[in-house]
């Protein structure tokens, strides 16, 4: 925060006037020149001086830099709407960069030239004046290259001045503020203070400017057999804050990704229009219902024979134990330190699940092969080969070698199969 303070002529000026546009977040304030202390004043808060706008400081909005507006404006004076759209003032300022370039390239073409016109050698009854006229002569060669280096340089700059004002008012980008905007209203809600009041309010403003340019495929009611594009609706994805739809999964035979074939896949639809959504039609839902029926039969038939997720009992679950702390000894005795070996956990279903969120979750499931030994982490519903079953393990918070073994309180136990409980494994 800065320490400085203003002027006391530059405050509460009737002559000042501040204004708001919803469409950059802008604040902008009408003042022309001010004393130096103010000027540091509203450098400390973040604005930035304009000499070549119409305006004389913006900034992006925040409560401290509205009430330095607040402040500078008449008492009896509001911030009002910006006159000028952003589309406005990028024109005003391709246009100023346009006139950069004209002067660079008249510079540019003086100096060639003069030149051009220039005497090829120089001679003179002074040796050093001629050393100085055949120098000035050559600098007006790469005065003359300077120049429309500059030149093509403030084109450049003219022509990015455009295409980023398209850029920024296409429905797209809109689209990509509204949900930034709505992470931030997650974290100040509306009744939050003036800041979850303000993003509320742009909110409203983005929305409202959508509707007028396309919509939103998210506020679409869609069903299952729909299209995204060309593409077939086999599943939709919804919002559990807004209810809106977030993405769809769709069939796409054929497709390859990383050299794998991918018969599904899921795509984000939060920046496409209305339009791209299609209604099914009858034989879209027919063929919709018939791979949905299809990928079901094709789960089932491999459930039936992947391993099952065991819940121990506890004798079993000691043996588990047991040999996983025989097979890590080597690793126990670097790592560990003399620690105690791992021991069986006990816990609730509730409790696990809330270890067991996120990449790093010190939580997880694990298969198992016929000797006991882990052969393979769960991923993504990914199955090991030769695993014989799954099991529930979680990390201790003391490394000690290995994990420990997992025993929900509150579901039925299982005894592990009676291949793999028969004999425990060497010690590795």
């Amino acid at each position: 925060m800065t320490t400085a303070t203003p002027t006391d002529s530059d405050l509460s000026n009737a002559q000042y006037s501040a204004t708001y546009c919803p469409d950059d977040n802008k604040l902008r304030i009408y003042c022309g020149r001010v004393e130096r202390p103010t000027y540091e004043w509203l450098r400390g808060l973040g604005y930035v001086a304009t000499p070549k706008q119409s305006c004389a400081f913006v900034a992006t909005w925040t409560p401290a830099r509205e009430d330095a507006a607040l402040a500078m404006i008449g008492d009896n004076d509001d911030i009002s709407d910006e006159s000028e759209s952003p589309e406005e003032r990028a024109a005003d300022r391709a246009e100023r960069f346009s006139g950069y370039l004209d002067n660079r390239r008249a510079e540019a073409g003086a100096m060639a030239d003069t030149f051009d016109n220039g005497p090829t050698a120089f001679g003179h009854q002074s040796r050093e004046r001629a050393a100085r006229q055949a120098a000035r002569h050559d600098r007006h060669r790469t005065g003359a290259t300077s120049q429309w280096s500059k030149a093509e340089y403030w084109q450049a700059r003219t022509a990015g001045v455009i295409l980023h004002a398209i850029y920024k008012a296409s429905p797209r980008v809109r689209r990509g503020r509204i949900l930034t905007l709505e992470a931030e209203q997650r974290a100040y809600p509306k009744d939050s203070g003036r800041w979850g009041a303000h993003v509320y309010l742009r909110l409203t403003y983005e929305r409202a400017m959508l509707e007028n340019e396309g919509g939103s495929a998210g506020n679409v009611e869609m069903e299952i057999g729909g299209r995204i594009g060309s593409y077939l609706i086999l599943q939709i994805h919804k919002s559990n804050v807004t209810k809106a739809v977030v993405s769809v999964t769709v069939s796409t035979p054929g497709a390859n990704v990383w050299g794998r074939a991918v018969n599904r896949q899921k795509i984000n639809i939060q920046k496409f229009g209305e339009d791209i959504y299609t209604a099914p039609t009858p034989d879209d839902l027919a063929e919709a219902k018939a791979l949905i029926g299809a990928r079901s039969d094709a789960m089932k038939a491999s459930n039936a024979t992947a391993p099952k997720l065991l819940n121990p009992t506890d004798e079993d679950a000691q043996k588990l134990q047991d040999a996983w702390n025989d097979a890590t000894t080597a690793k126990r005795s670097f790592y560990g330190k003399g620690k105690p070996p791992a021991a069986v956990a006990r816990m609730t279903q509730a409790a696990y699940s809330a270890r067991s969120k996120g990449d790093y979750s010190p939580a997880s499931s694990v298969f198992v092969g016929p000797d006991y030994v882990p052969t393979h982490q769960q991923y993504r519903g990914n199955v090991a080969d030769g695993a014989a079953f799954k099991i529930r393990q979680i990390s201790p918070g003391d490394y000690c070698g290995c994990n420990c073994v997992v025993i929900i309180t509150d579901k039925p136990r299982h005894p592990i199969p009676a291949c793999v409980a028969a004999e425990q494994p060497a010690n590795a």
